[in-house]
């Protein structure tokens, strides 16, 4: 991805998923994935590398006016390499970069079309791997 870019996807969508992303990138690019997006951008969660920091921007993560809306960040080493290992079950974010940072987050969308899974990038970034596998359910048939 060079210049700004927001590709959706096709055909990967889901609320339990595991995804692992390899990005390349230069000094001043920002760029990350959106989950649990709606088809229409009601709802959206980004998970964002900027200047050194990871951001989960969970401005628009539901319609509902009731939920926490604030950014969750942390520090992290971003050199020309950026591994981020996704855990997406339902309301919980955990996020794993480059194997030496983990945060945290939740959110709570409520439109039932809010599965979809975009990458984005803003300045000289490339996606160079993209892997992402549906997390079963742990509970038996029924439950």
């Amino acid at each position: 991805m060079n210049v700004a870019l927001d590709r959706p996807l096709p055909g990967v969508q889901g609320q339990a998923l595991e995804l692992l992303a390899q990005f390349e990138t230069a000094l001043g690019a920002v760029f990350g994935l959106k989950l649990r997006c709606s088809p229409q951008g009601e709802e959206v969660t980004r998970i964002v590398f900027q200047d050194q920091q990871v951001f989960v921007d969970r401005e628009h993560a539901s319609i509902s006016p009731d939920v926490n809306r604030n950014v969750t960040s942390m520090p992290v080493d971003i050199d020309t390499r950026v591994s981020l290992h996704v855990f997406l079950d339902h309301s919980i974010i955990e996020l794993f970069i480059n194997d030496e940072s983990y945060l945290v987050s939740r959110i709570y969308p409520l439109r039932p079309d809010s599965l979809g899974v975009s990458a984005f990038g803003e300045g000289q970034v490339s996606l160079k791997s993209l892997d992402i596998w549906e997390l079963g359910n742990i509970w038996p048939q029924g439950q």
